[in-house]
């Protein structure tokens, strides 16, 4: 992305995103590379503002404990709703997948960087 689409973006968008140190485990130039991008991706699903990026950011997630990261991310949506009794008898199986697949996906935009995703409310 040029340093001239960079600056028809919202400065504040890119002040929003460096704020949240998405990308600080990178080199410089790496670390910029990724908000580039990253910043086209938004774009893309229609993030062009801060306002927007503080308004529909819900999360990143990975691929961690043999579940995708959609996975992850539709296990926390549950428990942060308290639909999750921890005392759930053992043979009681919860399919994240499934419900991200047949449910929740429809309702977020995701951006995948190198291993991490980001997860974005439509509304």
């Amino acid at each position: 992305m040029s340093n001239t689409v960079l600056e028809s973006v919202n400065t504040e968008l890119i002040e929003e995103i460096n704020s949240y140190g998405l990308f600080d485990d990178n080199t410089d130039s790496k670390r910029e590379e990724l908000t580039n991008q990253f910043i086209k991706d938004l774009t893309d699903i229609g993030i062009e503002s801060a306002e927007d990026f503080n308004d529909k950011y819900s999360g990143c997630h990975q691929y961690n404990n043999g579940q995708s990261a959609e996975a992850n991310f539709t296990e926390e949506q549950i428990e942060d709703c308290g639909y999750i009794d921890k005392d759930f008898p053992s043979w009681i199986v919860v399919d994240y997948q499934q419900t991200w697949d047949r449910n929740l996906r429809f309702d977020y935009s995701t951006i995948e960087v190198e291993g991490d995703t980001y997860f974005f409310h439509n509304y």
